[in-house]
């Protein structure tokens, strides 16, 4: 398990590597398209295997070639140029909105959350304004 656990942060590391520059400069680098092939090259030579419970009926899913096939599939170029960082956690998502304008990962967590600062922003500095304006 540790090796295949090793594998998955490899796996990891390339992936948010590449894709977070895409999203900052709009275009692939070598040099980190080769280390994430690289990884999923290792991921699907792997042959370790993480247990999970309620999977089929082995009970077992091979996780890094399940992670390394995800990670390939994000090179296609609908989703490399719809690839984006989150205003709010910093994560990567894919944008599926319909225009391609999503700011956040999630609307119910992080979104909610910089809306829920904003408002309270602005309350308090109407307080500050309503006080100085008072004396």
């Amino acid at each position: 398990p540790e090796a295949a656990k090793a594998t998955v942060i490899r796996l990891r590391e390339a992936t948010d590597s590449l894709f977070r520059e895409t999203a900052e400069s709009g275009r692939l680098d070598a040099d980190r398209v080769a280390e994430l092939l690289g990884a999923c090259s290792q991921a699907m030579q792997g042959g370790g295997t993480f247990t999970c419970q309620g999977i089929a009926s082995t009970g077992a899913l091979e996780l890094e070639p399940a992670v390394a096939m995800s990670a390939l599939r994000l090179l296609q170029p609908d989703r490399l140029s719809r690839m984006r960082i989150c205003a709010n956690c910093g994560w990567l998502f894919v944008d599926r909105s319909r225009n391609s304008s999503r700011i956040w990962c999630d609307m119910a967590v992080c979104g909610n959350r910089r809306k829920a600062a904003r408002h309270y922003n602005r309350l308090k500095n109407a307080e500050v304004i309503y006080e100085s304006v008072a004396d």
